[in-house]
């Protein structure tokens, strides 16, 4: 497309707030901007079976796949979605379950940038082994316990503030670039914005929720970043 790219972060949509979050899928479809969604943005979505997912999951991916036709369309994977990159990864440009790359920036949903997410690693670790999955897949109480994990999940949330390990995020970041020849790491997440320019000039850039104030970031093709509500980037 060529106007950059539109970063939207922790959306969280429900059956409640569904109606705001795809009129705003309408008027990026008459933009010029390429798309990526950094994780959290239907909540919660275990891909892996039909019993999981709403008529709004499947709108979603009516969209997605649509418009990947005309513009880029990017999911990164958050720890509210389970099994989206392997079951309906070809709706879009690229699905993937941990980061994407583009030259020399990452963006990640920022769940793995930190060690104490225990509710998410445990779900992440239980969904996604053989037992886990047979028992979301096919028992009785796979949804129950869906139940559970989301509430676990939404207490992360809400920590937020305070709680955030900014310090532990950063050097994560270092460390990615150290490895992996990363310049910049962009990121969601934490409910939260925060910019800073680390060791040897390497870029953190943390995106507030879309759920709160409906903000999303916009990328330019000469990496400047900016972070607005959704109407007045697509008004």
């Amino acid at each position: 497309m060529g106007a950059g790219w539109l970063l939207i972060a922790d959306s969280h949509v429900t059956a409640t707030t569904k109606d705001e979050f795809f009129a705003m899928l309408e008027e990026i479809g008459k933009s010029d901007y390429d798309v990526m969604f950094l994780g959290d943005n239907l909540d919660l979505w275990i891909a892996s079976h039909p019993r999981y997912e709403s008529s709004y999951h499947g709108k979603f991916l009516e969209w997605c796949n649509s418009e990947k036709a005309r513009r880029r369309v990017v999911f990164v994977e958050g720890n509210h979605e389970f099994y989206l990159a392997r079951r309906h990864g070809d709706c879009f440009t690229e699905c993937v379950e941990d980061w994407y790359r583009e030259g020399d920036v990452m963006f990640v949903h920022g769940d793995i940038a930190q060690k104490r997410c225990s509710f998410h690693r445990f779900f992440r670790w239980f969904a996604k082994n053989w037992f886990g999955d047979f028992v979301m897949r096919w028992l009785p109480g796979g949804p129950w316990f869906s139940r559970v994990m989301k509430r676990l999940l939404s207490h992360e949330v809400r920590k937020g503030g305070s709680n955030v390990p900014l310090d532990e995020v950063c050097l994560q970041v270092l460390s990615w670039s150290r490895s992996l020849g990363i310049r910049r790491v962009v990121m969601g997440h934490f409910h939260l914005e925060f910019h800073r320019e680390l060791d040897n000039g390497v870029m953190l850039d943390i995106l507030p929720d879309w759920k709160t104030k409906g903000e999303i970031g916009v990328l330019g093709g000469d990496g400047t970043l900016h972070v607005a509500g959704w109407r007045e980037v697509l008004g």
